[in-house]
């Protein structure tokens, strides 16, 4: 709806975006390693601690994996649910001001492949569809590989369109399926 409305306001036009910050933060950064990259493995580090280190993680992940165990264990169903999308709203910004930190320009047609893409990076590292499991580290390894193979197929001469159907099949690997990792069939909780 969001999305909808921001088409209507700038009538699909992208909004150039002058800040000093902005292009400071796109094109800098410590030695030969940009902002960008620092951002990410911060926010990696990040995510990764509360989720294995902290209660409020592991709450998450129960919560994730089966509601009803979870609130029957005590786990405080409606607040891990209001963190998830407070932290999955944090990143999207987060994810938004290095968008248009790169690009220079606020554009709400932009990008939209990549709520596909950033799916499939993440269930390709290995996290499941259906909660309860998750990878820091896989998911990095998945985002890193998928944008590996796009940049590749780009370099070659494969167009955009195509990209996404060549890439596919690379992400079908057992790790993305919820249930390879258990020989009974059944989800793990």
């Amino acid at each position: 709806m969001v999305s909808g409305l921001t088409l209507l306001l700038t009538q699909g036009n992208t909004v150039p975006v002058n800040s000093g910050f902005l292009r400071g933060l796109a094109l800098g950064g410590i030695g030969p390693i940009r902002w960008f990259w620092l951002v990410a493995l911060i926010a990696a580090l990040v995510v990764g601690f509360v989720l294995f280190r902290t209660r409020t993680g592991t709450h998450l992940l129960a919560t994730g994996g089966n509601i009803d165990a979870a609130r029957g264990s005590g786990i405080p169903v409606s607040r891990m649910r209001l963190y998830a999308y407070l932290g999955s709203g944090l990143f999207c910004g987060l994810a938004g001001v290095l968008l248009v930190a790169r690009t220079g320009g606020a554009d709400p047609s932009l990008q939209t492949n990549l709520l596909l893409s950033s799916i499939a990076a993440v269930v390709l590292g290995g996290s499941s569809l259906f909660g309860g499991r998750a990878s820091v580290l896989g998911s990095a390894t998945g985002a890193v590989l998928l944008q590996s193979l796009i940049n590749g197929f780009t370099l070659i001469g494969i167009s955009s369109t195509t990209n996404r159907s060549r890439s596919a099949p690379w992400c079908s690997a057992p790790p993305s399926c919820p249930d390879s990792r258990n020989s009974g069939g059944t989800r793990n909780a």
